[in-house]
């Protein structure tokens, strides 16, 4: 039996790559399976090991105990400073404008870091680590004499200490190894001895290893031992940090919880050790996708759970999609995603998370579901309005006498971040919550209005019909957002259309008949869009009140050469005469087509043979005369 656990790979920005040099070439057996997930940490790149173990903060490093800590010793920095030359002292030879102007500056670093309300980025650690090197570097030079160097020197503990809490032993060592170099340097170019630096060194280092070691205390019992991810403990704590600092700056926090699908069947096939060495692996390779951008922790089993700050959801879910995509061949997760609430509590968006990732789990697994009765596509479509992802197309509806564009269908599209560009029927569910119904419905409608109110101001007047799903229709809010539009942008009702989809009516629907009824009674015309598609088309035709039928295109792509009768199409055409109805038929793609309507006294038609649907650059229509065939007739 064979198994093949190829991990996909990352790039360096983050994003899932199909191959790499990382990628496992040969099918695995059972038996070096294990082997070869266990050797994934040999194959990690050096940047990602020097970023793990050198610059990795521990796991005490929250981002309140680094601003809080931080200010702290600068604070203390500057009031010794700021303290030191407030007494006269004829002995000193200090430079006491450098002095306080550096204590001053020490200060002002220490409030910045308290009031500010956001996280910290992970890298910020290191600037005010630096910063401090060089401002107590540059306190000592000033000192004057000998004696008061040292005295000033002593706040290189400050910086040691502050590196001992914060960093892992390599990243310690390092700035240790930095401020060694700084202090020997400085305090040399006073005259000083070996015998006050080596003493000096001894008091650091003593500090150092000292709270070194109970930050490590502190850091272990915060550490999942299996993949050295922080645990559940680890998690909630920054959790809860993450939502303290929510509240203050109300920025978007998000959680992911994923659960690797199936994983005890994977423990009984290759045995407790193999699937440990999965969860190192997976591991690993989450973390190296996830970089800084959030925490990654193991929960307990095959249970991971991600925290983002600065995610809002639809971000946090396409994160959680990259993790799963990151899997090796063969194997699975579940995600659930949820995010913060103003006075959420950590259970209630861990509560949230475990709900969303239980819906992915009965849902057929291998999913990433949000949390909430909206479905993802919904929230995405929220998202979609906000960002500007929305745009419309125009189709001409063109008359056949004398090929004159007579009004336009104005057709939603979506350019989603990583789909491209879908239409609406694969995004618009008929069953909205009225917040997304609302947004949708003004965006639209005011779209449309404000391309007819640029051709007016082009001294010409047009129509452009939009279509309306049952669920705008059944809002009652529905006819104040297009009585508002086009008030707002001072058209006619008459110009605009609303179509509805034969398909998606229903006699029983009340609230949809009395919302066409209020938006004839405010001049705008009603559209029945692929007529004849239904089973009982005609009783819509009194059931309803509608204006326009525009007839579906499967009777006309019965037209060919060989067969050009028509007569369902011609029946309904005499009907709507004899209703005072207009008539408007769709999907015209050829020459015979077009011909055939003609002869049967259709008037007014839309296809591809006259033009597909169109941007409109700068929300303008031109309304030229068009020809068979002539394409685009939209500038």
């Amino acid at each position: 039996m064979n198994n093949s656990w190829h991990f996909a790979s990352s790039d360096p920005t983050g994003g899932i790559t199909a191959d790499s040099p990382e990628r496992v070439s040969e099918p695995l057996t059972p038996t070096d399976s294990t082997v070869a997930l266990a050797n994934q940490r040999d194959r990690v790149s050096l940047r990602h090991l020097m970023k793990r173990r050198v610059f990795d903060p521990s796991a005490v490093a929250t981002d309140s105990a680094v601003r809080v800590i931080t200010a702290f010793f600068y604070l203390m920095g500057g009031l010794a400073a700021l303290l030191g030359t407030s007494f006269d002292d004829p002995t000193a030879q200090v430079n006491e404008e450098a002095i306080r102007l550096i204590g001053f500056s020490a200060i002002v670093v220490s409030v910045m870091l308290l009031l500010r309300s956001s996280p910290l980025p992970k890298w910020s650690l290191h600037v005010f680590v630096l910063i401090g090197i060089a401002l107590t570097s540059v306190a000592v030079l000033n000192a004057g004499s000998a004696s008061t160097a040292v005295i000033v020197a002593a706040c290189y503990t400050f910086i040691v200490v502050d590196v001992s809490i914060f960093f892992g032993p390599l990243g310690m060592v390092i700035y240790a190894v930095v401020c060694s170099i700084a202090v020997s340097v400085v305090l040399t170019s006073h005259g000083i001895g070996i015998g006050p630096i080596v003493a000096l060194h001894v008091i650091a280092i003593a500090l150092a290893l000292v709270v070194a070691w109970l930050a490590r205390i502190s850091s272990s019992a915060q550490i999942d031992q299996l993949t050295k991810l922080l645990n559940r403990h680890g998690f909630e704590t920054r959790l809860e940090t993450a939502l303290s600092d929510a509240e203050l700056s109300d920025a978007p926090v998000a959680v992911v919880l994923l659960d690797v699908d199936r994983f005890r069947s994977i423990n009984s096939r290759f045995g407790r050790n193999g699937g440990d060495d999965l969860l190192k692996a997976v591991a690993r390779r989450w973390s190296e996708l996830l970089g800084d951008n959030g925490w990654l922790a193991r929960l307990g089993g095959d249970d991971f759970a991600v925290l983002l700050n600065g995610y809002a959801i639809c971000r946090a879910a396409e994160l959680a999609d990259e993790l799963r995509a990151a899997l090796p061949d063969g194997v699975t997760a579940s995600a659930g995603v949820s995010t913060w609430r103003s006075d959420d509590t950590a259970s209630m968006i861990m509560g949230r998370a475990e709900a969303a990732l239980y819906d992915a789990k009965t849902g057929g697994r291998d999913k990433t579901a949000i949390h909430g009765a909206a479905s993802r596509i919904v929230v995405e479509l929220e998202s979609a309005i906000t960002n500007g992802e929305l745009f419309l197309e125009y189709q001409p509806v063109v008359s056949l006498a004398d090929g004159s564009v007579v009004s336009y269908e104005a057709l939603l599209r979506w350019n989603h971040p990583t789909k491209g560009v879908i239409p609406p029927l694969d995004f618009i569910p008929q069953q909205q919550p009225n917040e997304v119904t609302n947004a949708l419905s003004k965006w639209v409608v005011n779209q449309a209005c404000q391309v007819i109110s640029a051709a007016r101001e082009d001294h010409r007047r047009i129509r452009v019909a939009v279509n309306a799903s049952m669920a705008e229709l059944a809002n009652p809010d529905y006819i104040e957002i297009v009585s508002d539009a086009v008030a707002l942008h001072g058209i006619s009702p008459w110009q605009l259309t609303i179509e509805v989809t034969e398909a998606f009516l229903d006699e029983d629907d009340i609230e949809v008949a009395t919302t066409l009824g209020a938006l004839r009674g405010l001049g705008v015309s009603v559209a029945i869009d692929d007529f004849g598609s239904g089973y009982s088309s005609l009783r819509w035709l009194d059931r309803f009140p509608v204006d326009i039928l525009k007839i579906d295109k499967a009777f006309v792509e019965r037209i060919t050469d060989r067969n050009q009768q028509t007569p369902v199409l011609e029946g309904i055409i005499r009907i709507a005469r004899t209703l005072n109805l207009s008539v408007i038929v769709e999907g015209i793609e050829t020459e015979t087509q077009a011909s055939v309507l003609r002869r049967v006294g259709a008037d007014l038609v839309q296809g591809f043979l006259f033009s597909p649907p169109v941007s409109a650059p700068h929300g303008r229509l031109a309304a030229n005369s068009v020809s068979q065939g002539a394409g685009p007739v939209i500038r």
